[in-house]
């Protein structure tokens, strides 16, 4: 069994599973700051909103730029 055939760099158009990923991310993103700022102005418990606010969107984020980055270094390097 030869590795190098296994491990061996991928097709450009892969690179377009990290660039859908990215999208899904930023939507993501997006619907969660709108989400939490309805959710601020209508929760009675604001402390807790805000804690699950902040953590749904820090993971939203790093879901986007992480893919981004992923998608990024992808495409540049089969150039």
């Amino acid at each position: 069994m030869d590795f190098s055939n296994i491990m061996a760099p991928l097709n450009k158009p892969y690179c377009d599973y990290y660039y859908y990923l990215g999208i899904i991310g930023y939507v993501l993103l997006i619907y969660s700051i709108i989400v939490c700022v309805f959710d601020i102005f209508t929760v009675k418990d604001k402390s807790t909103v805000i804690k699950y606010c902040f953590v749904n969107i820090v993971c939203a984020f790093f879901m986007y730029f992480i893919n981004r980055l992923l998608y990024s270094m992808c495409v540049n390097s089969l150039v």
